[in-house]
């Protein structure tokens, strides 16, 4: 049987302490603190104690992940961001509905583009 060997990582401010053990090594992750991952499509890579966010902090939106920052319009038509409320926790999804039609010029009954 192999020595327990134990190792001690700060991420984010969070210290975690956790042991690779027996023939596996495989960690123990029993008393590990760990931050929610910022993202909406976290995983749980195999050997880690903690979650992670294979593609960056994220947001879920429809069916899809949109990037921390990224503006991008949802299937209602309302324009959405990807933003930070608090460096705590992970990124929020904030969308804004778009203005009526009624604030738009028309051309030929058509929407063509907002009022000054």
């Amino acid at each position: 049987m192999l020595p327990s060997f134990f190792f001690t990582a700060f991420v984010a401010g969070v210290c975690l302490i956790a042991s690779l053990c027996d023939l596996t090594r495989a960690a123990n992750c029993e008393g590990v603190g760990c931050r929610e991952a910022p993202c909406a499509d976290q995983v749980l890579i195999e050997g880690d104690c903690c979650y992670s966010c294979p593609n960056g902090p994220n947001c879920a939106m429809d069916d899809t992940y949109l990037k921390l920052d990224d503006l991008a319009f949802d299937s209602r038509g309302y324009q959405c961001s990807c933003s930070y409320t608090s460096s705590f926790r992970k990124p929020e999804l904030d969308c804004v509905p778009p203005p009526p039609v009624e604030d738009y010029y028309t051309t030929n009954g058509e929407v063509d583009y907002p009022l000054p």
